[in-house]
Order: structure tokens, then sequence, then C-alpha cells
């Protein structure tokens, strides 16, 4: 488990979600929105993106891959918000205060602020980027990380995504130069290798810690540990660079591993890659479409679109508790990634998964402090008091319920 609202875990059989509870009334489903086609000319995107890929859910339509369904131009529909696809720092096209408008007075949390910052520059990026390295073919003297970062683990190199993303945060929160310097290192040295994918025998654009060959196991339907949650680290840590501090390198590694994204994807059919999303892939739906919004590019809008998983997410449209059985901090990031694609297309199907989700767990699977989940995983609703244990509420699922909240 990580911070991010995703699991580490061995990777285990994907569960079919539980039909819900006989006669569980569901959640009223949410009243119907603008059609994508109304939502489009509301907001001033051209119709170029009513073609940019048949996963159009608006009309009830399920999401479509394969090179068809991509278009040949990749035209700019959207107009471009450089300042974010977070305005100020948080979620969504929505803001509250510029975390650069808020500043901690002495207390407690100015001191836990400090520990924090001093705690990120304590970690040598050296160790950060040593995987990388090796999976580049360079030397390195760095000692080696342990844990899930160490050199044989499938998923060594997350760590990496999650700094960028700390480093940024806590630069805009205090302007500390250290920090903001240390970020832009970490970026330069990805961009780096990522540079050398060609020469290295990766497909242009390719970002990672490990080899890319981890994607052909993944598209064969093997077991291979969530290779797409580390791309979506990369990706978030690269996108909050830019947007929170400032560094415009990190959007051209952001764009270029996006395009990486929209590649290996679009050639695979729907059943294919509904098949590559029962394996973990954290929040990257969402990265892509932040990245969208940053850049105007309807090809990542097309991308986040193919990791709508039907099997989860059709039945939370129809306002169906299928939740008991889903591993918590798998399913709630994507809930996340609907909303954020509600913001960006108007479509009302993305938008009612995301309430249904929502009023589903609040009234029916949450804690009275908030959290969720026994054991990582949704329960039968209605249930918490039975399900007492020193394993509820997992810190990760809190803070993504709190995202989907603020969304």
């Amino acid at each position: 488990m990580d911070g991010d609202g995703d699991s580490h875990q061995t990777p285990k059989a994907f569960q079919t979600p539980d039909p819900g509870t006989p006669g569980q009334t569901p959640p009223p489903k949410a009243r119907a929105g603008l059609s994508r086609r109304r939502a489009l000319t509301v907001f001033g995107i051209g119709a170029g993106a009513l073609i940019a890929e048949q996963a159009l859910v608006s009309d009830g339509i399920p999401p479509a891959v394969g090179p068809a369904a991509t278009p040949a131009a990749q035209a700019r529909s959207a107009p471009p918000e450089p300042g974010g696809y977070a305005p100020n720092g948080t979620a969504g096209r929505a803001a509250a205060l510029p975390l650069g408008s808020v500043q901690l007075l002495d207390g407690p949390f100015r001191l836990n602020q400090a520990r924090n910052t001093t705690y990120l520059l304590f970690l040598d990026p050296e160790r950060m980027l040593r995987s990388f390295r090796l999976n580049y073919g360079e030397p390195t003297t760095a000692e080696p990380l342990g844990g899930w970062e160490k050199p044989d683990s499938q998923i060594r190199g997350h760590m990496t995504g999650h700094l960028l993303s700390a480093l940024a945060l806590t630069y805009a929160n205090t302007g500390d130069g250290d920090v903001k310097s240390r970020g832009r290192y970490l970026v330069s040295q990805l961009a780096a290798f990522q540079a050398k994918d060609a020469s290295r025998g990766f497909h242009a654009g390719y970002l990672s810690a490990f080899p890319e060959g981890y994607f052909d196991i993944l598209e064969q339907g093997k077991t291979i540990w969530a290779p797409y949650y580390m791309i979506h680290k990369y990706l978030a840590g690269m996108i909050d660079q830019y947007q929170l501090a400032g560094d415009e390198q990190a959007l051209d590694v952001a764009t270029k591993l996006g395009d990486w994204v929209d590649w290996r994807t679009h050639r695979l059919s729907y059943g294919q890659m509904q098949m590559i999303l029962q394996t973990e892939f954290g929040g990257l739906a969402e990265a892509l479409a932040n990245l969208y919004t940053i850049t105007g590019q309807e090809r990542y809008l097309a991308a986040a679109q193919r990791f709508y998983h039907a099997i989860v997410l059709d039945p939370l449209a129809e306002g169906m508790d299928n939740l008991p059985g889903l591993q918590a901090n798998v399913t709630t990031p994507k809930i996340i990634a609907c909303l954020r694609m509600w913001e960006e297309t108007g479509s009302a199907k993305y938008r009612d998964i995301a309430r249904n989700f929502w009023d589903i767990v609040t009234g029916h699977h949450v804690y009275v402090i908030g959290g969720v989940g026994n054991y990582e995983h949704f329960q039968p609703p209605d249930t918490v008091a039975a399900q007492l244990s020193n394993f509820t509420c997992e810190n990760c699922v809190s803070y993504n319920m709190l995202k989907l909240t603020r969304l």
C-alpha cells in the first residue's frame, strides 16, 4: 500500500464483483447531465473530440480501443490550460486556495512540515535513480534500496515517482530552494534516460526502472506486478513538477510518456484492454486526463478512456453496490479518474459512477472516523460493526476518499 491509494500485494486472481446484497436499496441514480456533444459545445471544445475515441460512455457505448478508434490526426480540440489540471495544486478544475498563499504558523503542523522536508532532502537521489540507471545499461555505485525497491522487485522505481510529487508539493508549500533543485535534478536525469530509449531497445517515450518487456507479459495475460501502476507514478510526478515547481522539462517528459501509453494501448482490442485492467494501474487515467487538460491534445483523453474498467464501473453507473470483495485501494483511484473524465468530457455516465460510488461508500461502508475497508477490501454493506480489526481504514483509501469528496 502507499499514500496514493494503491496496493502492492502479490498479484492474485481478479475477483468478480458481488452483485450486491438482496433487498439492498441502491442509492438513487444521478440526474442526467449534458450530453458529450452539448458539453463540448458549452465548454468550447471542438467536434474533433467526438471522434477521438469510440469510448463515449455518455450514450452508454462501452469504451473501445484499437487502431480504428484512434484518429490519424492529433488535432488540438480543447484550449490548453498550462496553469493546471489542478489549479494551485488541488484536484480537478476547481481550486480552493493557491498553495503558495497558505503559510503555516508556529506549531505542530509547521514542525511536521519541516520534518517532512528534511526527510525528502535526506533521501539519496542516486539511490533513488539506481534501478533506472541499470535499466538503461548505465553503471552506478549507489547502494541498492530494499523492500519493494530492491533490485529484483517488479515494482522497483515507483518511489522515485512519489518523490517527484512530494518535492513539488513541498516546494509549492514552502518555496524551499533546495527542494526545487532536488526535483529538477531528478527530472533532468530521468529525461536523459528517456532520451536514450531508441539506443536501449525501448519504444520512444518509455520511462521506467524495469524492462519494457514487462508490458509484453501483461498483454499476454500472464502474471506481472502492476507495471502501469509505476507508469502512473512517473507521469503524475512529472506533471506535479511542471505545475507546482515550474519545470518545463518535466512537461516534455510527461508528454512523451503519455505518447508512449497512447501508442502501447491503441493497438489492443477492447477485450485485451479489459484483461489488462484486471492488473492494478493506479490513477493512470486521471493523470492522462490531467495531461489532456494541460496540453489540449486529444490523444491523452482518448488514452485515458481506454482505462475504463467496465466490470467494476458499469454496475456503479446503474447505482448497484458491487463493492464487496473489491480491493478498496485499487478501486477508488478509478472513481477519481471517472470524475475527472466527467469534467473533461461532460459524460453523465462518468459523473453517475463517481456520485453513486460516493453515496454507496459513505452511506453503507464507512467507519465513524471516515475510513473504509477491512483487510484492504470492501466488505458487505452495513456491517462495519462486525468488521473490526487492526486492519481497517487503510490510510491511502482515506486519502483518495478525501480527494474524491473535494472533487
